[in-house]
């Protein structure tokens, strides 16, 4: 039931650069939350020019940097800890 462009980029979130236009923006940023939980599940690193160059080349293409993908890391980790007390 949901929208064919939803399913088109769900579909190519793994590698958003082969995505059609029309899905292409969402489909990198459904790709920039997977390889976050990726990082995240792996460990932060403490020097942001050790994150992984794909995940860089990925959240540049959505006009963020490092410091900035640092920032929306340490949010979605304050979040799902607030979740996880919830249970």
């Amino acid at each position: 039931g949901f929208p064919d462009s939803f399913c088109d980029a769900i579909m190519a979130h793994e590698d958003s650069e082969q995505a059609s236009s029309d899905v292409a923006t969402l489909a990198t940023a459904i790709e920039l939350g997977h390889l976050t939980a990726h990082q995240i599940d792996a460990g932060w690193p403490d020097n942001l020019e050790d994150l992984p160059e794909h995940y860089l080349l990925v959240a540049e293409r959505l006009g963020l940097d490092a410091r900035r993908l640092s920032e929306i890391a340490n949010e979605v980790e304050a979040a799902f800890e607030a979740l996880s007390k919830l249970s």
